[in-house]
């Protein structure tokens, strides 16, 4: 049969092209992260942020070395995470529309961690979001890594309740291993 009477038509394949490059392209970035110098967690942030750039706000949580650290130590570390949100919100460049302090949401895998000012961590969810944390770890001892395991942090800035968020950055840890690597390197 044609590609027209499938519905394709000349676009239905551009566009087709277009999404398989985009699935190449992601899958790349992944395995990059993942077989980073040192990498022991691949972080996933998926960030919303209507009023401000929500590109920014995800970068400024998978650049933050405390951020990074406590993620390399299985550490679920509420507090690192909130102070990279304040930090991209407080340069000016992440609230524009607001000059009181907007609504912020984290989630680290399933579970809520911050929202509307309230913590949730307690002992119990700390105890599981260690556990999370040492179960998304890559083994290294191997070489490159053989698996899709991210560390899922979803933070949401604003009134909103998107069911996709606005942007999405890969991100790995800082381990030890990274700093002795580039410490010791020599150009």
């Amino acid at each position: 049969s044609s590609p027209r009477a499938g519905g394709a038509g000349k676009h239905g394949r551009a566009d087709g092209l277009a999404d398989a490059v985009k699935q190449v392209c992601a899958e790349l970035a992944s395995d990059l992260v993942r077989n980073g110098e040192g990498t022991r967690h691949a972080l996933r942030i998926a960030a919303s942020h209507p009023a401000g750039d929500a590109w920014a706000l995800a970068k400024a949580i998978g650049n933050s070395p405390l951020v990074k650290t406590a993620i390399f130590g299985n550490d679920p570390n509420v507090g690192r995470l909130a102070a990279a949100v304040g930090d991209y919100l407080g340069s000016g460049a992440g609230n524009r529309a607001a000059p009181t302090s907007p609504p912020i949401t984290i989630q680290m895998g399933e579970h809520l961690l911050l929202r509307d000012e309230q913590m949730f961590l307690n002992a119990r969810l700390e105890r599981e979001l260690h556990t999370y944390l040492e179960a998304a770890a890559c083994d290294t001892s191997r070489g490159f890594p053989p698996h899709n395991r991210t560390v899922d942090i979803a933070v949401r800035v604003g009134e909103t309740t998107p069911t996709t968020p606005d942007a999405e950055v890969l991100a790995s840890d800082l381990s030890y291993d990274y700093v002795r690597e580039n410490a010791d390197y020599r150009s």
